[in-house]
This record gives C-alpha cells, structure tokens and sequence, in this order.
C-alpha cells in the first residue's frame, strides 16, 4: 500500500508514466490500472484488495444447504447418507451433491457428533540387565548385497551384549519370517532362551533425543540416541539403548574392517561360507584383543589391529614383539595348502574366499 501512495503521489506532482512504472518496476498496464482505480474510488483503491473469487464454480447452491440442515434437524440420528438419499426422494428434480459434500454442510453447521477415538499408546518394554551372558541378545539384518547372478543377499546376525560374541548369522534372500524364524529357532535349540532381544525398529511419530557429549584432550565425543520413549530420564534411556549402539558397532567393524560385504559368489551357500570365515576373524580378533588386556593394543580398532597382525614385527609394549607372543604362520597361497587341497575335494572349486 505505501508503495502505491507514492506511486499516486509521483503522477500527481506530475511525473511521467513510463519513467515512474521503470522505477517501481511494473509494467505499464499495472501501472494505469493503479491510476484508473485511484481516480475511480480514490484512496480506497490503494488498499490490499482480497484475492478471494467472485464466484466458485462448484460452489452448493445456498437452498440446497438450506434443505440439508432442514431434513437432518427432522432426522437427527441419521447421517449424510442417509440424508442425501432423502433429499433425492423428496427432491428428484435437484442434483444430488456427493455424501462427503452433505458431510461437509452438517458438519459446518454443528449438526455432526464426532465420537472421540481412543488413540493407541505405546508402551515400552521394560528394562533388562545384560551383565551376564545370554541375558540379552540383539538381532539385526546387515544391509543388503548383490551377488553375481543379480540377487539381493540380506545377512541375518544374532549376538550377545554381555559378550559380544557372534551367535548366529545366516545368508537369506529376503527379511521375511519365514526365512528369519528357523534361523532364531536353531539358535534358542543350541543355546536356550535368553531373558530379552532388541532388534532394529522404525518410528512414524514425534521423537525425543538424548545427547551424551564428553570432553577431553583429544576433543568432543558425542553419542545421540533418538526414541519416543518419555517415561524415562536421560540416564536410564542412554542405558537402556546402549545395547543398540554396541550391536551398530558390531555392524560398522563387520563391514568395513572384515569386509563382510563382499559376497559376489552365485551360490548362497558359498556365501554362507563367507560369512562364516568373516565372522570367525571377528571372533578371534576380539579374543585376541581381550588377551591383550592390559597393554596399548587392547582399545585398539578391529582394522587397526588387524593390520598389525600382518605385520607381525610390530612390537607390544610390555610383550615384545608380536611375533614372539602370538606365533602363528599365515601362508600367503592359502588355496595351495592343505586347507586348499581339503577345500578343492570337498568343493571342487579352487576359487579364492
């Protein structure tokens, strides 16, 4: 509006229409109907007009609606089907609008009750403590894995939280039941049932996140954890999603430092095979870590620590060299020895793993 006053105000001291509409940056034709308006209702014209339609095409006659409160006063239980299909006997003459239309009419009008849905609550499950071994498990799909021949390979985990052993993991084609529950069957046969499993889930509501930050020489160290959960403090939510964490952790070092994803055999089977090699070098690596306990090498990484076993001079503070601890040969032709030669007659295949 401020704009078109000083526009208005410009013509009137008797500046040019070309020069000013240049100014204001506006077309010609905007600019005179400015002008027109302003002389037609004076300074009413420079208000903000509302761009609401002059008509709706569609719009429901205003009898018609009239009538729809009138029949649904007459009935009061019945609702827009029922009160459109008495306008259409009462009224034939008249096009019927559609029921979410009569809907719409009863309802603007307050002739509508809407009954108030019990809205689902969800509970979490209750905390469980994980200082022993088969106390709690967690259980996950790895990703997914093209092979060779075009198919997708989901790689299914099960692991212990007290332990972080690896107690199952299975090469299967799809996430669906039907090739996960004989997997977690074998396992609750050879083990026994622990006392809870967590397992991945995604929300579709609002979230609540808990930010654990520490400090200290080596700068920030910053863990989140996103729930929905508003029954519990920090705290406890932090305790309680840990155990998620460790089994991301597992997940993380399985891929990138064991290159778990490299299953590009055409057979599942072979594959499986993989996964069982993959998850041994997991098993022996944190064996290996925790007897190492004590020294410098203890915290280190899976891929850190799996690059100084192959340099097996590397000395360990406090042991010596690492070749004198751990003594081991790790032939460089592996499908050339007697692992290769058990491997070719039961397999037939000579194929690097």
């Amino acid at each position: 509006m401020d704009e078109r006053m000083r526009f208005i105000a410009k013509l009137l001291d008797g500046e040019s229409m070309s020069r000013l509409c240049e100014e204001f940056g506006i077309s010609r034709k905007t600019g005179y109907k400015i002008w027109n308006r302003y002389q037609n209702t004076g300074a009413y014209a420079l208000v903000d007009r509302s761009r609401k339609p002059h008509r709706y095409g569609n719009q429901l006659p205003e009898q018609v609606e009239r009538t729809l409160v009138r029949l649904k006063r007459e009935k009061p239980y019945w609702g827009a089907p029922k009160i459109r299909a008495l306008l259409i006997r009462r009224f034939p003459n008249v096009r019927p609008p559609a029921v979410s239309t009569v809907h719409a009419v009863l309802d603007r009008n307050g002739l509508v009750n809407c009954r108030k849905r019990r809205r689902f609550k969800a509970e979490g499950t209750r905390l469980s403590s994980s200082q022993n071994p088969n106390d709690l498990w967690s259980a996950d799909f790895k990703g997914e894995f093209m092979l060779g021949d075009k198919r997708y390979c989901y790689p299914l985990t099960v692991s212990d939280h007290a332990s972080r052993y690896l107690l199952a993991i299975e090469a299967l084609d799809s996430v669906k039941e039907r090739g996960a529950f004989p997997v977690f069957e074998r396992t609750f046969q050879e083990l026994g049932l622990p006392e809870a499993i967590r397992t991945a889930d995604s929300w579709d509501r609002e979230r609540r996140m808990v930010a654990k930050v520490e400090v200290s020489e080596r700068g920030f160290n910053r863990r989140f954890v996103v729930t929905n959960r508003q029954d519990l403090t920090a705290g406890q939510l932090y305790d309680h999603y840990i155990g998620r964490g460790q089994c991301e952790n597992f997940v993380k070092a399985f891929k990138k430092d064991l290159a778990m994803d490299r299953l590009s055999c055409h057979r599942f089977l072979a594959n499986q095979f993989r996964l069982f090699i993959h998850a041994l070098a997991y098993v022996l690596i944190l064996r290996l870590r925790d007897y190492l306990c004590g020294t410098p090498w203890h915290n280190l990484e899976i891929e850190t620590l799996r690059r100084r076993i192959n340099s097996t001079d590397s000395p360990v503070p406090g042991f010596g060299n690492f070749s004198d601890l751990c003594p081991f040969a790790s032939p460089r032709l592996c499908p050339n020895g007697l692992f290769g030669a058990e491997l070719r007659g039961s397999t037939g295949s000579t194929s690097r793993l």
